[in-house]
């Protein structure tokens, strides 16, 4: 029988590239030294594949689940400065008496990364773990395997730099992993492009989807008071690592990964690392940098210098607070160039301030607040800042804060974007963070229907048909109602079904 192809594990004939993936198996010749070889059964139920990446402390394989035929990523310990694979064997072995303590307690940390994962097994923006065990000298966990690139190879793929806006779409969900793991009393500290990873496609025309990005590699992570056994441990990454990683005894906190995603946000929109911690010490280079402006958003040069400050009590102390001044750099710029039309808003419906906006006298649940499919927005750097600031409103829907959701919908409506545009519609219309209005509600869905958002078709449609917040029309709801069948949206199905009723009604 022949051997499958161990990235994709089709079954296959002959040699060369894989004809369904095309993989070949000569291109991991070179750096497989040492490693499992293909086709190792693990636990009794994974069969181990190419090597996806390896490192000082250990390698990642692909690999096959052949109880769920399903593919994982298997991370085994294997730190080159302390072990080595028996030669002509699947067990790893110290290499000598004098690194056996130090392979031990690696090992124990590693089993520490597998337990601290598997606390965030349910949070789609962090790589889940489903098991962990020990096996041929060492261990092994299991993760959910991503199709996808990493945050660096996607930053290569662009010529090395992007636009701050697409930088913050991907890192936002990154901030949102992060604030869980400090809420429970931990810190990452190895936050890097190449541990951020975007799963599938980046869509060029919205943000990227909490599912869609992911935070890899908890090997650094430790508790934020220190290890109860040791120090903390000396890991990082030059020019990504702040000033009190570099010694044993310092204490490190979540302003820690602060600097971390502030470096990632710098070098992704400026191309270039920034400089070590410690070099900055003396001669801040950075200071001037930012006097000078760095990003097209002028207020977020404020932002990343205070995340990026050597002195950890200058820096935002929380992922919370840093995530709060980016919003309020976004929403106080400049939202458009002299005579546009970008802070239109329907008649009667000015945006309110925070103080303005009414408790609705029913709360709604906020799972009962529907979130467009899709539909168009601001034209380029305004649709961007739009869709962030859409995707913020969403995030603090999730949350239940409904104020804030509110206020971003608002924000992002005084910007163009459609989407926001029929939220509020549906905020009015279920007395979430507002009050109950169906006129207001209508006014906002056919605000939205105008900028082509294709749920807002259906929801005009169902106000003319139903008479809420506007006249019955039968005739304007039917056009209204077409257009949303043919958009092929999510509610095209109900449009349908709401159509055949308004047909036999006339018949």
């Amino acid at each position: 029988m022949a051997a499958p192809c161990y990235n994709c594990f089709q079954e296959r004939a002959g040699e060369g590239p894989c004809p369904r993936c095309g993989y070949d198996p000569e291109w991991d010749r070179a750096r497989s030294f040492g490693t499992l070889p293909h086709g190792s059964i693990l636990a009794g139920r994974y069969i181990t594949g190419r090597v996806l990446g390896r490192g000082g402390g250990g390698v990642t394989y692909v690999a096959l689940d052949h109880q769920r035929g399903a593919k994982v990523a298997i991370k085994e310990y294997l730190p080159t400065a302390a072990a080595h694979r028996v030669s002509g064997s699947i067990l790893v072995s110290p290499l000598g008496h004098d690194e056996a303590d130090a392979f031990r307690y690696g090992l124990e940390c590693f089993l520490e990364e597998a337990r601290i994962l598997a606390k965030f097994s349910d949070n789609l923006r962090i790589v889940g773990v489903r098991s962990f065990f020990q096996e041929n000298g060492t261990a092994y966990f299991v993760m959910d395997y991503i199709e996808g690139i990493s945050f660096k190879a996607y930053l290569r793929s662009h010529g090395g730099r992007i636009n701050e806006i697409t930088a913050l779409q991907i890192l936002q969900p990154v901030i949102y992993a992060l604030q869980d793991v400090h809420q429970k009393g931990l810190i990452h500290r190895d936050v890097t492009p190449d541990n951020i990873y975007i799963a599938g496609d980046l869509p060029a025309h919205r943000p990227a989807a909490s599912g869609q990005v992911k935070l890899l590699d908890f090997g650094a992570a430790r508790y934020s008071l220190g290890d109860r056994r040791r120090s903390l441990d000396v890991i990082l990454k030059s020019g990504y690592a702040p000033k009190e990683q570099y010694t044993h005894r310092s204490r490190q906190g979540p302003y820690t990964d602060v600097y971390s995603v502030a470096a990632c946000l710098y070098a992704a929109v400026t191309g270039v690392v920034p400089p070590p911690a410690l070099e900055r010490l003396e001669h801040d280079e950075l200071e001037q940098r930012f006097r000078c402006g760095i990003f097209a958003l002028p207020m977020l040069d404020n932002v990343v210098a205070k995340g990026l400050a050597v002195l950890p009590e200058l820096r935002y102390q929380t992922m919370e607070e840093f995530s709060q001044a980016i919003t309020q750099a976004l929403m106080d710029a400049p939202s458009g160039p002299p005579g546009s039309n970008l802070h239109s808003l329907p008649p009667a419906f000015p945006p309110p301030s925070p103080a303005e906006i009414p408790t609705p006298a029913v709360p709604c649940a906020p799972t009962a607040l529907r979130l467009p499919s899709g539909g168009a927005g601001a034209p380029r750097i305004f649709a961007a800042k739009a869709g962030y600031l859409y995707q913020q409103a969403c995030a603090s829907c999730e949350q239940g804060d409904s104020q804030r959701a509110v206020r971003l919908f608002f924000q992002a409506a005084r910007l163009g974007d459609s989407r926001a545009k029929y939220c509020l519609g549906e905020c009015f219309r279920l007395g979430f963070g507002l009050p109950q209005d169906k006129q207001a509600a209508f006014k906002w869905y056919l605000a939205a229907a105008k900028g082509r958002n294709t749920d807002a078709f259906y929801a005009v449609g169902r106000c003319y048909a139903a008479g809420e917040g506007v006249q019955t029309n039968a005739a304007q709801a039917v056009q209204w109602l077409k257009q949303a069948v043919s958009a092929r949206s999510e509610a095209s199905a109900e449009a349908q079904r709401m159509l055949e009723r308004l047909n036999g009604a006339q018949r």
